[in-house]
């Protein structure tokens, strides 16, 4: 008998009941021509095994067991032979169960599975004790140290921000040159925001005059160090603005399926060839330019925690034409705190991570080297190697190399030449210390050395 396929009935009653005993969970033939298979068997022959088994037997096959959270499309498809499940980008497992090494924070939400720490490529753990919170701005008291501000850093006194009250919101008022004015936050949604990576920004918001055009940089999160996230307020297939308020959510992750938060180069990663590119990671905020960056999708999406890692301002565009008013309330950005919320039943922030700083790495993030080491740079990442002192001292300048505190009577960035009033060789050849010697001079004469390696006093 074919492998998950039952007999045909026979024409003789006696075997027809005999057939009965190689019935599967309940299943049996259908009529004298057309059979039914066993459990997770498909095709016309009932040869292979159907989406969701593997292992095509006589018993017919077993169901796939992944984590619907790991793998791709939150779909239960496994390897037909093996019941390997097909994993999202940064999860692994025979069931896709857990984040590789250097992700945490497994979500069905995340594209990718899980999101990277950002330890410079060292090994990360979650964390105890952070649960789900937001940072909110309600304006039910007032503008909660909101400010109005041109879509470069500057914010000027006449840049009017007013409290409406009865709406619990605050306004922008468009200018006579056209230029937009953007919402600028408050210190608290600034600095380190890398619990809001994978998280929600939203609010609501309105205007005044129909007609005008959303662009690329209605929403900008900007770095300290010059790299900003911008995207348009109509990403995420969030609605065009109206006179009336609508709800506004942003998924703050680097890769969205569908509609998706991703620089506007085209990334040549087939993961990736499905994702619309809808924002942008830019460098210099007044001219908006492309920064030059890998092409890879880890790559930008580590360029994209290492903004959130120092959030310098947060900008929401609140005007869209010549004498519009923008309305902004209601404004939230999801993230985690150590602080027991009031809720009934707090739920567990899972994707906060803890470096495990190795390989002579250092710092909360690892972004340092550890004493006696300096920093190589790799494509992503760096590497921490020794200093290069010759010996005369352990340490130096963990970014650029040069040796602190020579001694034996050396100097230079690797010391690498005597001091005045030495005389030798200070570097180490195959392993051994030659060393800078004191001059045989009198009142600290200085000395050079002749052919013959000898001291020759200097007269002043």
């Amino acid at each position: 008998m074919t492998p998950g396929l039952f007999k045909s009935f026979s024409k003789l009653a006696k075997e027809a009941e005999n057939e009965e005993n190689d019935v599967v969970n309940g299943t049996k033939e259908i009529n004298e021509n057309n059979f039914q298979c066993k459990v997770g068997v498909g095709g016309e022959a009932c040869d292979r095994c159907l989406a969701g088994y593997f292992g095509f037997g006589d018993a017919g096959c077993k169901p796939c067991s992944c984590e619907l959270t790991g793998t791709v499309d939150g779909k239960l498809a496994c390897e037909p032979e093996t019941g390997k499940c097909q994993c999202k980008a940064h999860v692994e497992g025979d069931r896709c169960e857990k984040c590789k090494e250097g992700f945490i924070g497994l979500s069905c939400e995340n594209p990718l599975g899980c999101s990277p720490c950002l330890c410079n490529n060292q090994p990360c753990q979650s964390v105890e004790g952070y649960y789900v919170t937001e940072i909110t701005s309600k304006f039910d008291q007032g503008k909660d140290s909101w400010k109005a501000s041109f879509v470069d850093e500057s914010t000027a006194e006449d840049l009017p921000l007013r409290w409406v009250k009865e709406e619990e919101a605050i306004a922008v008022h468009s200018v006579p040159n056209g230029d937009p004015i953007y919402f600028l936050v408050p210190e608290k949604f600034t600095g380190n925001q890398l619990p809001s990576y994978n998280q929600w920004l939203s609010f609501e918001f309105r205007i005044a005059k129909d007609g005008g055009k959303t662009g690329p940089n209605d929403i900008l999160i900007l770095g300290a160090d010059g790299k900003n996230i911008s995207f348009p307020l109509t990403a995420q297939q969030n609605p065009k603005p109206t006179k009336e308020f609508q709800q506004y959510r942003y998924h703050l992750h680097y890769a969205k399926v569908d509609e998706a938060f991703l620089p506007l180069q085209t990334i040549a990663s087939g993961l990736l060839s499905a994702l619309k590119p809808i924002m942008s990671i830019t460098g210099k905020m007044k001219e908006i330019p492309k920064i030059p960056m890998e092409t890879t999708h880890f790559g930008k999406e580590y360029e994209f925690l290492r903004i959130l890692q120092n959030v310098a301002s947060l900008k929401i565009r609140g005007t869209y034409s010549s004498g519009d008013i923008g309305y902004l309330r209601s404004f939230s950005l999801g993230s985690a705190s150590q602080d027991l919320p009031t809720l009934s039943n707090p739920q567990k922030a899972d994707w906060i991570g803890q470096c495990a700083c190795q390989e002579n790495t250092a710092g909360e993030f690892c972004d340092t080297c550890a004493s006696g080491y300096r920093k190589v740079a790799q494509k992503h990442f760096f590497e921490c190697t020794e200093c290069e002192c010759n010996g005369h001292t352990e340490k130096c300048d963990p970014e650029n190399g040069h040796c602190w505190d020579c001694n034996d009577g050396s100097i230079g960035d690797h010391c690498d030449r005597c001091d005045r009033g030495y005389f030798g060789n200070p570097l180490m050849v195959n392993g051994t210390m030659m060393g800078c010697q004191k001059c045989p001079c009198s009142d600290g004469v200085s000395c050079v050395q002749d052919l013959n390696e000898k001291p020759i006093c200097l007269t002043e």
